[in-house]
């Protein structure tokens, strides 16, 4: 399982798209913390008895891409005498 954030919720996610998940292991893909997946999900919802919401089941169906980090531009320290 995979942590993943949707806007500022966390959910898992298994990654099922095996072509991708083979190429992150070889590194193919650089993915590093903070960065997105695009990607097709698959969200399953059960509820119970009463129609009360009892899980959420999320699966990456396909990764299309990889979204880095937007870099932010870090001020230069003064060099010291």
């Amino acid at each position: 399982m995979w942590e993943f954030r949707h806007g500022t919720k966390p959910f898992e996610a298994k990654i099922v798209d095996t072509k991708w998940l083979k190429d992150f292991q070889t590194r193919k893909w650089d993915v590093r913390p903070g960065d997105s997946l695009r990607a097709i999900v698959k969200t399953t919802l059960q509820y119970g008895f009463d129609n009360e919401l009892v899980a959420i089941h999320n699966i990456i169906e396909e990764v299309k891409g990889v979204i880095p980090l937007p870099t932010s531009k870090q001020l230069k320290l003064p060099d010291a005498d």
